[in-house]
């Protein structure tokens, strides 16, 4: 992929990370109501740019309702399950089809994206319960070879359903890919702190409030509600990326290090400047191109090497 020469990238960014604080952080407050949140960034989500020839549908698999994504060329026995974001509460397939379409465009699979169910309603164990009977409902399908992957809370459910498939039995993905993982719900990351004023999209007070209404009555150091607790050693390979400006860049770096320390960190990338799930705004953001296409190019060498 071509990017712009590095002049042009500065004010992009500029501009991108002015409209995410503008348009997108007034949503993501304490005591906004979910439903408002989930409505505001469905209707965010139509100002970014679908892929050409990447074809979108849905469908319910296991009782998971969802989307697919399927680039013009792609192998029919691999897949990738994506799991959105949106702190457990927001987020949905639809605000999510987007990143998904570029990443069944770099990587070459079929991407699916479950409406997994969100809390406060549902809380845990719902979303990872969801997680596990999708992916199972996809292998169901001749898939062979899969990877897990999603960004913020989305990868904090795919940690914990990548753990969760190991103990069942079940075929674990080849690869675990993890864009901005929020993996720790005790909240001891430093740069909670220390990023607080640099991250344009999120605020702690925003995602303590999230965590109450996901582990509801369970505790916060669950290994599968802080899944930055679970030993790493009998897990796929991690790919995970991360901007240092992200207020929970903590988490990402603690848990590559974790990953490095067992032998299963495949790969981890910082994103100097870049805040929290910046790889959503890929077709606008330079820096999310190159992004999304290195974690599609990782994801498409897990898929098709033997």
């Amino acid at each position: 992929m071509k990017l712009p020469p590095s002049p042009v990238r500065a004010p992009v960014r500029a501009a991108v990370r002015a409209a995410v604080r503008a348009a997108l952080r007034p949503a993501l407050k304490a005591g906004v109501s979910p439903t408002l949140q989930r409505r505001w960034l469905d209707a965010s989500a139509l100002a970014l740019p679908m892929p050409a020839g990447v074809r979108a549908g849905r469908g319910v698999l296991s009782g998971v309702p969802g989307r697919v994504l399927v680039p013009e060329r792609s192998e029919p026995h691999t897949a990738v399950v994506y799991l959105h974001g949106g702190g457990y509460v927001t987020g949905s397939s639809f605000a999510y089809r987007t990143l998904a379409a570029r990443i069944a465009e770099c990587c070459g699979s079929r991407v699916f994206v479950p409406d997994y169910r969100r809390a406060p309603e549902h809380p845990y164990p719902a979303a990872v319960d969801d997680a596990v009977a999708f992916v199972r409902g996809v292998q169901a399908t001749g898939v062979r070879r899969l990877v897990l992957a999603g960004d913020s809370a989305g990868a904090g459910i795919a940690l914990a359903a990548a753990g969760r498939l190991r103990d069942i039995g079940v075929d674990v993905p080849e690869l675990l890919g993890l864009l901005s993982p929020w993996v720790d719900l005790t909240f001891t990351g430093d740069s909670l702190r220390t990023r607080a004023g640099r991250d344009p999209l999120l605020r702690e007070t925003w995602l303590r409030e999230c965590a109450v209404g996901y582990r509801r009555f369970e505790s916060a150091e669950h290994p599968e509600l802080s899944p930055l607790r679970t030993d790493p050693a009998h897990l796929p390979p991690l790919l995970i990326q991360a901007g240092t400006d992200d207020i929970l860049f903590s988490d990402a770096e603690r848990l590559a290090r974790r990953a490095d320390e067992a032998g299963t960190l495949r790969s981890y990338r910082r994103f100097p400047g870049l805040w929290h799930d910046f790889q959503l705004f890929a077709g606008l953001l330079p820096d999310a191109d190159e992004a999304v296409a290195a974690f599609g190019g990782e994801v498409h060498a897990a898929l098709h090497t033997a």
